[in-house]
């Protein structure tokens, strides 16, 4: 099965860095800031769901729902903690694909909630990203790799080692690694807005049904998989790093405030190929 690269609005990942006091500096970032003029919601096809306000939960429901899922610790922290091995973060190195590493990550969160492949091999988010920017150290927003994940799926690390990138990974695209492959296909997602308050509304009540929502974030430059909605009042939230384990809390950081609204999102749906 053929693709072609998505290049949409794309332009060379430069060796700028940043210095935040929430996340680690001095790491490249690869997150282009999705334009919503030239790429609105849904713009990927009919495998995208737009949110609409019946996909919402009512706010004046937030604060119990978010107390029951602490009590029955359904969160993906939750999940987290309980296939570990699986879950713990990824390390995108120093390359610019954080977009791609949120929505692989996001996938490993959907098939442990399945109960599928979580004693498998860690899925391969330098896969996805290589193969969409032709194996270009190139940036992107979320939707672009999630839309590969439906098409033609993500294969493990065994199939597309950790750091295999530039042309010569080329090797690793072989019939066998697509046949993997699209054994796990998320089969449609739903699409954010260019409202960061809707954003937030779609991030909290993604977050209480216990899905996995990929999160850009402008200010930061960088795109990564929500963990676990904290509180709601202030607004605090835990997302999941492509930095590996030693950096934040075991690979987690902590977003606040306004600073833990997304620019960008987008949510899975639950149905998988295999």
């Amino acid at each position: 099965m053929s693709y072609d690269p998505i290049n949409e609005n794309i332009e060379e990942v430069k060796p700028e860095y940043f210095i935040d006091p929430i996340l680690r500096p001095n790491f490249a970032t690869g997150l282009i800031p999705r334009n919503y003029s030239t790429h609105p919601p849904g713009y990927l096809g009919a495998q995208v769901q737009v949110y609409a306000d019946a996909d919402i939960i009512p706010e004046n429901e937030w604060e119990s729902r978010l107390k029951d899922q602490q009590q029955s610790q359904s969160d993906l922290f939750s999940l987290r903690e309980l296939y570990y091995d699986f879950l713990k973060s990824l390390n995108q190195l120093n390359y610019g694909y954080c977009w791609a590493f949120s929505t692989v990550k996001c996938v490993m969160y959907i098939m442990a909630r399945m109960r599928k492949h979580v004693e498998a091999d860690i899925l391969s988010a330098w896969m996805v990203a290589g193969i969409i920017k032709n194996y270009r150290n190139q940036g992107g927003w979320n939707q672009q790799s999630l839309k590969f994940c439906c098409d033609v799926g993500v294969a493990t690390l065994l199939e597309w080692p950790q750091g295999a990138r530039g042309p010569s990974a080329r090797v690793y695209d072989t019939p066998e690694m697509r046949a993997s492959a699209a054994k796990r296909i998320v089969t449609e997602f739903r699409d954010g807005t260019d409202s960061r308050e809707q954003n937030k509304k779609i991030m909290v009540s993604a977050f209480l049904r216990g899905e996995a929502p990929a999160l850009d974030y402008n200010h930061i430059g960088h795109s990564l998989a929500g963990c676990r909605l904290v509180s709601l009042n202030p607004l605090i939230v835990d997302c999941d790093n492509s930095w590996g384990e030693t950096s934040g809390t075991k690979g987690l950081y902590r977003l606040q405030g306004r600073d833990a609204i997304p620019d960008g999102i987008s949510v899975a749906t639950v149905r998988m190929a295999a």
